[in-house]
């Protein structure tokens, strides 16, 4: 089992939402989860709601200045899959 740990964003002004601790499980093999799903729209609604899950998690917890690299990780790695690089 892999453990990451990762720093946390500071404390915002007075007044802002402030940055919560983040456990982030990953378990349940996907297939586990959508084999009863009747349709595509199903699937992807449930893929949706796992991103949506996960950035929100994210987004309230980590730092900016990791946020950006991220998401530019995250494409790069995207757009890579389309050339069959990884």
């Amino acid at each position: 089992m892999k453990h990451v740990k990762i720093k946390a964003a500071d404390p915002m002004p007075k007044g802002c939402k402030q940055p919560e601790p983040v456990v982030i499980e990953i378990g349940c093999p996907v297939s586990e989860c959508t084999r009863n799903f009747k349709d595509m729209k199903a699937v992807e609604k449930f893929f949706d709601d796992e991103a949506t899950k996960l950035f929100d998690a994210l987004i309230g917890a980590l730092p900016q200045g990791v946020v950006e690299p991220l998401v530019i990780k995250l494409l790069q790695r995207r757009v890579s899959l389309y050339h069959g690089v990884m």
